[in-house]
């Protein structure tokens, strides 16, 4: 799945500038620019920009510091209606999962339950990377200084060789290990979401994954980012040779068009057995059957064994200081300990 980092501002807030609800780095083309200290905005597209950020009113007057690009709008001006989130702020590769977070804070959610909720909504809506079928890594602080450190990375399945990937198979070709049944590991997202959401969640977890199942059923308005990314050769292909995948994603052969609502009933259903059934309801019972079928028909390895056997880890989190900063990151098999080695080599310099 693709990295969530969400986490409460701390207080006080450093101030940098007066672009009151706008932050603009300069990456941001020169037409944003125009934006003054007293002007909002409530949208911006852009096919150069993934990432909308919303804030509360209370926080609209401060500068988020981020190495990518961000455009920060105001929630009160969005919204056209006063915040009741105090010192909070979602950041999402897509709008419809940074305000299920913002929702979630303002019904007194905590970090935690923003990210979980946000995880979830963009397995709906952001299926590049978001997913269901994926994996991950977890790490968060809480106010009383206690870092949870999750590892839910993907893992291989008990048929699985050594030799998989470099012996031929019967027909005198390698396995791919990155398209394909075989490329596939058992999911970890889910079990990783559920445990973190068990050990530092404030809200009930039926109420987290709910926006992602009428996301789902009831459907979204097909954004041109994403119809443009299905209609790349690359994408375009991998999804045609998937019989389901090209009857969700490429309906007639063609990309959903721009503005349509895009439902996904079968993908709600899978939502709604773990909206109920938590970590059971994916990898037990009538979901992990049908995994296990459609393994099968495809040539995979993966068993509802296997998928029984899944467990997210807690992991000791890495643990440095870089000049003035206190770092945590995770573990390997993350990239951390890397992070950790170049902070060491550069605080000689």
């Amino acid at each position: 799945m693709g990295g969530i980092v969400l986490d409460l501002l701390p207080e006080p807030a450093d101030v940098h500038g007066d672009r009151g609800g706008v932050t603009v780095p300069r990456e941001i083309p020169n037409a944003l620019e125009k934006l003054g200290s007293r002007e909002r905005i409530t949208r911006v597209r852009s096919e150069q920009f993934q990432q909308v950020v919303l804030l509360p009113r209370q926080v609209h007057r401060r500068r988020i510091e981020a190495n990518l690009p961000t455009i920060t709008v105001d929630l009160e001006a969005a919204h056209h209606e006063r915040s009741t989130v105090a010192d909070g702020a979602v950041a999402a590769a897509e709008e419809n999962a940074a305000r299920i977070g913002i929702e979630v804070l303002r019904k007194g959610g905590n970090a935690t339950d923003a990210a979980v909720a946000v995880a979830f909504a963009l397995a709906v809506t952001w299926t590049e990377a978001g997913n269901l079928g994926g994996g991950g890594f977890w790490i968060s602080r809480d106010q009383r200084g206690r870092v949870l450190a999750v590892d839910f990375r993907e893992v291989a399945p008990r048929a699985a060789r050594r030799d998989l990937f470099t012996r031929p198979l019967d027909s005198g070709a390698i396995p791919s290990s990155t398209e394909g049944p075989l490329a596939s590991g058992v999911p970890g997202s889910v079990a990783g979401l559920a445990l973190a959401h068990r050990r530092t969640g404030k809200l009930r977890w039926r109420d987290l994954v709910e926006p992602a199942v009428r996301l789902a059923r009831d459907g979204f308005v097909m954004t041109d980012v994403i119809t443009t990314r299905i209609a790349r050769p690359k994408f375009r292909q991998r999804l045609a040779a998937d019989p389901e995948a090209s009857r969700i994603f490429l309906p007639n052969g063609e990309p959903p068009a721009v503005g349509a609502t895009f439902r996904q009933p079968d993908l709600a259903r899978t939502l709604v057995a773990i909206r109920d059934d938590g970590h059971d309801g994916f990898y037990r019972g009538r979901v992990a059957r049908l995994f296990e079928q459609g393994q099968k028909a495809s040539g995979g390895l993966i068993t509802r064994g296997d998928l029984a056997r899944y467990r997210a880890k807690i992991r000791q989190p890495v643990h440095f200081r870089f000049r003035d900063a206190e770092v945590f990151t995770m573990p390997a098999p993350s990239s951390g300990p890397v992070l950790a080695e170049m902070a060491l080599m550069l605080t000689e310099f």
